[in-house]
């Protein structure tokens, strides 16, 4: 099981404080919702889920 450091919504002013405070290699997901941008965090789920995807027939012809 892999486990990834998320750190969700966080204010932009807060986001280098959270990387030197917590852990350096923090991901920072924005606020987002499919109305507006879809896609806005395939930057942070993209890598979680690639291996994975290969293993579904319906993904493969992509």
């Amino acid at each position: 099981m892999d486990i990834h450091k998320l750190g969700l919504c966080v204010p932009k002013p807060l986001q280098e404080f959270c990387r030197e405070s917590l852990n350096k290699d923090i991901l920072i997901a924005e606020s987002s919702h499919d109305l507006f941008e879809n896609n806005i965090n395939g930057h942070i789920y993209r890598p979680m889920v690639e291996r994975y995807r290969w293993g579904c027939p319906l993904c493969r012809r992509h």
